[in-house]
């Protein structure tokens, strides 16, 4: 069974980890809040799908679990400067 890994969210971190991960030869999927010009990203190593969701919306982020069906969760989310002051962290989230 290949590996199918879920990054949340895209950085400098997020992308370093798709990176590794579409190296090894998994299937990689990348969930972040930012506006994404097309579903799929093509890089050197192959095709990433992307999600755009907010992760602190809990159907959104159920949805993406159940569209993908990942079996490794990587979780390089933090807070979005774009969301203002009064965001929250996702550890923070009930």
């Amino acid at each position: 069974m290949k590996n199918k890994v879920l990054v949340l969210g895209n950085g400098i971190i997020g992308t370093q980890v798709k990176t590794a991960a579409t190296q090894l030869g998994y299937s990689v999927a990348t969930a972040d809040i930012k506006e994404k010009e097309a579903m799929f990203q093509v890089d050197y190593y192959g095709r990433v799908e992307m999600f755009q969701v907010d992760l602190r919306d809990e159907e959104q982020y159920a949805e993406v679990l159940h569209d993908w069906k990942p079996n490794i969760i990587f979780n390089t989310a933090g807070k979005d400067q774009k969301l203002g002051e009064d965001a929250k962290p996702l550890h923070e989230m009930q």
